[in-house]
């Protein structure tokens, strides 16, 4: 359980690598009440390409090596009141992907994914 009060904020690494990355076949994962920033990306040279299985995101859940992660139907994972954004207070951020789920049943609710 990632549990953020307040609206905790996390600031994406510089190098690519996602703010939360959850495992694939971890069932029952809940993600809630945070926000995810972008960050100036080092050697940032995947602007305006197709997201490819290394590019940089906020969160990521599973990992394309796993991609037969059917998930836990009994018990999915979560994300419940997750905000992520690129820009901002901050406009020479960038990311390639704000989410991306390489495992089944995940449920979303109440996602803010904007460019700002």
């Amino acid at each position: 359980v990632i549990l953020g009060l307040g609206y905790a904020t996390l600031v994406a690494p510089r190098d690519g690598s996602p703010c939360i990355l959850v495992h694939p076949r971890v069932p029952g994962v809940r993600i809630a009440g945070i926000m995810l920033e972008a960050s100036k990306q080092k050697g940032n040279t995947n602007s305006g390409r197709t997201a490819s299985p290394s590019s940089s995101s906020l969160l990521q859940w599973g990992t394309p090596a796993a991609d037969d992660d059917p998930g836990d139907a009994r018990n999915p994972g979560v994300l419940s009141d997750v905000y992520a954004r690129v820009g901002g207070v901050h406009r020479d951020v960038s990311t390639d992907v704000m989410i991306r789920l390489h495992s089944g049943n995940v449920y979303g609710d109440n996602l803010w994914l904007w460019r700002a």
